[in-house]
């Protein structure tokens, strides 16, 4: 879920969970789009967090809609296929199933 944050007003007690100060996430952030190739349809993303082939990623950023999709080819920056991206900012290219753009973030 994402927020407005402090943008608006002070938080009060709905906005703010006060029964833990530990922070609270159900994603992780995995990548930053660097390039897309319209012809091909592939993003050149550079890796932040570990994700697979198999993964469900969610694609999110200004001027554009969110969406979801499945990581069905993954491949290394000479683009040849792997499994996994495991290494910190490794730039991979992942077959997008809507077009995206330079600084798109990347979550699963």
């Amino acid at each position: 879920m994402y927020t407005t944050g402090f943008y608006f007003n002070k938080p009060g007690k709905e906005d703010q969970n006060y029964e833990t100060s530990q922070y609270i996430r159900d994603y992780t952030f995995v990548g930053l789009v660097k390039d897309y190739n319209v012809e091909t349809a592939f993003a050149i993303i550079e890796q932040r967090n570990k994700f697979s082939v198999g993964d469900t990623i969610e694609v999110f950023g200004p001027n554009i809609e969110s969406f979801k999709q499945r990581v069905d080819i993954l491949l290394d920056e000479a683009g040849n296929p792997i499994d996994s991206a495991p290494h910190p900012q490794q730039i991979v290219q992942v077959k997008m199933s809507k077009p995206v753009h330079e600084n798109c973030m990347v979550c699963k």
